[in-house]
């Protein structure tokens, strides 16, 4: 029930000040475990990807994110919880694996710190969640973020933001034999999918 009511305080929030689109719903299952994987450029990319969608999310967020008093309280009412990435953190990890297990959705950015749209350098754990768990990874670009709240600026500015959800990718069933392979693998996939759906923002996400 609460997560309902953040939801929707969030989503009216972006819908008025932020002029929040998004597009692709559809390619969100609606039953079923799902990896989300998001771009990551500005502070403001959870409680966006969040608003966007059309079932619960749990985040796997850096903890850094827990440390900024209104955002903490934000991503942690649409279901964030803190993860460690410098220390491979296993309980992160294994509630991660927890939540997709469930049938639920399972939200993490991949570049796995805030970091230029052009710069999809991707670490393996998104990947590996879809490979462990078997379930498809969802592209997610966040689009306007950046103009709205970059690195340096102490205050969002009312900027477009889009959210573009793509295709599902599907992977196979985890091979620990090929596991490296596989997650480079799936990274290719996955950087490939969002350099399609960033290099679609054009002028009205600049606004």
């Amino acid at each position: 029930m609460f997560y309902r009511f953040a939801h929707w305080v969030v989503r009216a929030f972006f819908a008025v000040y932020f002029r929040l689109e998004v597009e692709g719903r559809e390619n969100v299952p609606q039953h079923g475990g799902a990896v989300i994987a998001a771009n990551h450029a500005s502070y403001l990319d959870p409680p966006a990807v969040g608003a966007a969608m059309p079932r619960k999310l749990n985040f796997m967020a850096k903890e850094q994110l827990f440390r900024i008093p209104v955002l903490a309280s934000v991503i942690k009412a649409l279901g964030a919880f803190p993860v460690r990435p410098a220390s491979g953190d296993r309980a992160a990890i294994a509630h991660a694996l927890k939540v997709l297990g469930s049938g639920q959705l399972m939200g993490i950015f991949p570049q796995g710190r805030r970091a230029d749209n052009d710069d999809l350098a991707l670490r393996g754990g998104a990947v590996f969640l879809a490979l462990k768990s078997n379930v498809p990874l969802i592209p997610v670009a966040v689009i306007g973020s950046d103009r709205a709240w970059g690195v340096g600026r102490k205050f969002p500015l009312p900027k477009k933001i889009r959210v573009k959800i793509g295709k599902p990718i599907n992977l196979p069933p985890l091979d620990p034999k090929r596991r490296q392979e596989q997650i480079a693998e799936g990274n290719e996939k996955l950087r490939s999918s969002l350099r399609t759906l960033l290099a679609e923002d054009g002028s009205e996400g600049r606004q």
